[in-house]
């Protein structure tokens, strides 16, 4: 009789064993959690029209599993602010390049309206175009760079990717009126190496965004000094440069490059300009400081250059 009571309680001792601790089979089959691709967007805030520019597109795998077959998606503004009404070419930014760590990036390129949908070039998936930005040229239409990283998978723990990716701004394009541009990181094959979109889908991550504002003038002024801080006097006379720079290949006529010295300064009125040809217009109380108006130095050429004074 002691012997036949054993066996059940034996029997029950490694059902709950079991329970407590299943073997390896089932825990790997487990459901993983997702990886999640992401990517940080840098761009020049303030590029010179018609000029080259450069954008920083960083990757990253935020989640706690690997990801299968990084990508990024980046949309420029390629229609512009009035894009081709005026009969001309569009005059937003269009893409020259790109490349990870100085070797070149495989990329495919597609027109994008606005509000329409595309057949992504990398996943085949159905992608609906961004929305169309406010108060710029309609229908827009973005060009969207998908950019194949060079790698098979993405760990969490791996270093974020930068990406280097080099656009053109249009000559024609509207000062002061900011261009959007966005981006979108992802996962090819998803969460497993294999191609099975059916039961493990390409991953995408949320879109983020930044603005590109044409300029068509840039003004720096430099101290060309010694060091930063200087005895003052008559017998201390420094000079400080101020830079004008305009875009490449626009001319301009008629420039007036004005500054307004501060009240405890005084010109010493030796002034150097380049190119040859202008003439001052104004310049302030000579050797002695002076409040405004009698501060103000304003010289006038034909042309965009660079002028010393003291």
């Amino acid at each position: 009789m002691r012997g036949r009571l054993l066996r059940p309680a034996i029997l029950i001792l490694l059902v709950l064993g079991f329970l407590a601790r299943p073997p390896a089979w089932m825990a790997e089959a487990r459901p993983r959690a997702a990886p999640s691709p992401g990517v940080a967007l840098q761009v020049p805030a303030s590029p010179l029209l018609g000029e080259a520019l450069t954008l920083t597109l960083t990757f990253d795998n935020t989640g706690s599993d690997p990801g299968y077959g990084p990508y990024i998606d980046l949309f420029l503004p390629l229609s512009g602010a009035d894009g081709q009404s005026g009969g001309g070419p569009d005059d937003g930014i269009s893409f020259s390049s790109a490349d990870y760590l100085g070797l070149p990036a495989t990329t495919s390129l597609l027109d994008c309206p606005s509000g329409s949908t595309a057949t992504h070039p990398l996943t085949g998936q159905t992608i609906t175009c961004p929305a169309q930005p406010p108060g710029l040229y309609s229908p827009f239409v973005w060009q969207l760079v998908v950019i194949t990283l060079p790698f098979g998978s993405f760990v969490p723990d791996q270093p974020a990717a930068p990406v280097t990716v080099r656009a053109d701004l249009s000559g024609y394009a509207d000062v002061g009126v900011a261009l959007p541009v966005q981006a979108r990181a992802g996962f090819l094959y998803g969460a497993d190496p294999l191609d099975n979109p059916v039961t493990d889908p390409p991953l995408q991550g949320s879109m983020t965004s930044a603005s590109v504002t044409p300029t068509l003038l840039t003004l720096s002024k430099s101290y060309d000094g010694p060091e930063d801080e200087t005895a003052s006097g008559p017998n201390f006379v420094r000079h400080y440069t101020v830079s004008l720079n305009k875009p490449g290949g626009i001319p301009l006529s008629d420039v007036h490059l004005i500054d307004d010295l501060f009240n405890n300064m005084a010109y010493h009125g030796e002034l150097s300009c380049s190119p040859a040809g202008y003439s001052p217009v104004q310049t302030p109380t000579l050797d002695a400081p002076a409040n405004p108006p009698d501060n103000r130095l304003d010289v006038l050429w034909p042309s965009v250059g660079v002028c010393t004074g003291e």
